[in-house]
């Protein structure tokens, strides 16, 4: 989605990821002007992928990141009145855009589910963080080959797993599951020198 040219927006650089399935899925991007949009993943074409973006102002990006505003609204209710469409083409390296509309039944199809919001508080990209001691992972699957991963999608923690589903994968279509994986990990530490703290005087 990034980097490449979209008709009547330009090319977007992320400022912001709220979520992540592979790769950025829902996030918020600037263009070459500056103008803030709020990005989702869309659909899977026949030559490619399609995503939906509406320009937003800081203020409301502000109040999605604060939990004022649910996913689905930052689309429903978008300020600029219209949604952009952006269907790309692997084979040709085209883009086709169309405008939606918050009253398109098809723009329904592409939202998450109703009260979908992404979790807060947000990680600070700049904050060192701590390796947690388990790994929490959605993993979504064919009921009828529950081996066979369709996607994953990590969590921060349990808590958060059926409401990062819902942001994902809306509500969950007949014949698929979800669940959710715990993984331990071992963190491990040993100290190899240490000098103990001299004070100038004791040298003099």
């Amino acid at each position: 989605m990034t980097g490449t040219p979209v008709p009547g927006v330009g090319t977007l650089t992320i400022t912001r990821t709220y979520l992540t399935v592979n790769e950025p899925t829902l996030f918020s991007a600037t263009n070459e002007l500056g103008d803030a949009y709020f990005v989702s993943y869309a659909d899977i074409t026949d030559h490619g992928e399609a995503w939906i973006l509406t320009r937003v102002s800081p203020n409301r990006l502000t109040r999605y990141e604060s939990g004022l505003i649910d996913t689905r609204d930052m689309f429903l209710q978008a300020e600029t009145g219209t949604v952009t469409y952006a269907a790309f083409n692997d084979t040709t390296g085209q883009t086709d855009t169309r405008a939606l509309h918050p009253g398109d039944e098809e723009l329904l199809t592409y939202l998450a589910a109703p009260g979908a919001r992404v979790p807060t508080p947000l990680p600070t990209p700049e904050r060192p963080r701590t390796l947690n001691t388990y790994r929490y992972e959605i993993h979504v699957t064919d009921t009828r080959d529950p081996d066979e991963l369709l996607y994953r999608v990590v969590v921060p923690n349990p808590e958060w797993s059926t409401g990062t589903l819902h942001l994902v994968h809306g509500t969950l279509a007949a014949g698929y599951q979800a669940t959710l994986r715990t993984t331990e990990i071992t963190t491990t530490e040993r100290l190899i020198e240490t000098r103990a703290a001299t004070d100038p005087a004791d040298d003099e």
